[in-house]
């Protein structure tokens, strides 16, 4: 009989899903093991390393020397502050988990006032120093909002959300710290993906151990609601999610060649072959990545 741990946000019994080795990075052999709730839905790593650090490898950001190398590699990430502007056009803006930054120089360009949270320091001084965002360094985001006043018009979460412990209590505390009317931007893994289900260990976004938590659209979907937030969009067919649909046949190419590095003639190769499948795994629904967006409610004096 399985009897593993319960799942960490709803105590429901939970069922083994898969075993695999960290197959993007190679950091270790060591083998992790993801299991799903029966309850509500969550996939979850039962094993996380006591220390996450050294699986961060030090190729995991490349920060640029400064502001006008950033700007060089803006224009394919613009999707994102289109997406947002089809729900807010200005104001306070968080960004957790930003990395160097190019979306908060979007943000930034399009007028709102940036802040951010990243736990990489070389990443956060960057942040600071060249783009001039206010910036909290931390590896506890759920915290740094608890712990000041501060309210936002956007809340955003561009892949971050899955590498963060207990995920539900950073969306209640961003809950806590959105304004009427505003929303949280959060782009995930999608592990109910055609991708996923097709690959099983093999599929690049476990990216194990890393991500800690799978989030079903469905799970994410009931989260929001049981808090009080409508979802209004809910996609795995926008610019950003299909481009990690070619970017999962990438990386499953480079690793059947050494020596095969990102962005180079073998990768491009997996991204043309990604862009030939995306016929047959893109469906909506069925992309190996989504954007949601939830929105907090205008209050009715605001309404009116």
């Amino acid at each position: 009989m399985d009897a593993g741990p319960p799942c960490p946000y709803c105590a429901a019994a939970t069922t083994a899903l898969l075993a695999a080795p960290d197959v993007n990075r190679r950091v270790t052999r060591t083998v992790f093991h993801l299991r799903r709730c029966s309850g509500c839905g969550l996939i979850f790593l039962a094993d996380p390393p006591a220390d996450l650090g050294p699986y961060y490898t030090s190729d995991y950001h490349y920060v640029p020397k400064d502001r006008a190398e950033l700007d060089a590699h803006l224009p394919p990430q613009r999707f994102k502050i289109e997406l947002l502007r089809r729900y807010r056009q200005t104001g306070t803006l968080l960004e957790i988990g930003p990395s160097i930054g190019q979306f908060c120089a979007l943000a930034q360009q399009a007028g709102f006032v940036v802040h951010a949270v990243e736990m990489d320091a070389e990443c956060a001084q960057f942040l600071t120093t060249e783009l001039g965002v206010v910036t909290t360094c931390s590896a506890d985001p759920t915290s740094v909002l608890r712990d000041q006043p501060q309210t936002y018009d956007a809340i955003c979460l561009w892949h971050a959300l899955e590498h963060l412990q207990r995920p539900w209590d950073l969306l209640a505390a961003a809950t806590a710290r959105l304004n009427p009317g505003g929303v949280i931007v959060v782009a995930a893994p999608n592990p109910l993906s055609i991708q996923a289900r097709r690959m099983g260990r093999r599929w690049t976004h476990h990216d194990l151990p890393r991500h800690l938590f799978g989030l079903p659209m469905p799970w994410m979907s009931r989260w929001a609601e049981a808090h009080g937030l409508d979802v209004v969009l809910a996609t795995t067919r926008d610019e950003g999610s299909l481009e990690w649909n070619r970017f999962t046949w990438a990386m499953r190419t480079i690793g059947l060649v050494p020596g095969a590095k990102p962005g180079g003639r073998v990768w491009r190769l997996g991204m043309r072959f990604g862009q030939l499948m995306l016929p047959f795994e893109g469906g909506e629904g069925e992309g190996a990545c989504y954007t949601m967006v939830l929105q907090r409610p205008m209050s009715p004096a605001a309404a009116h």
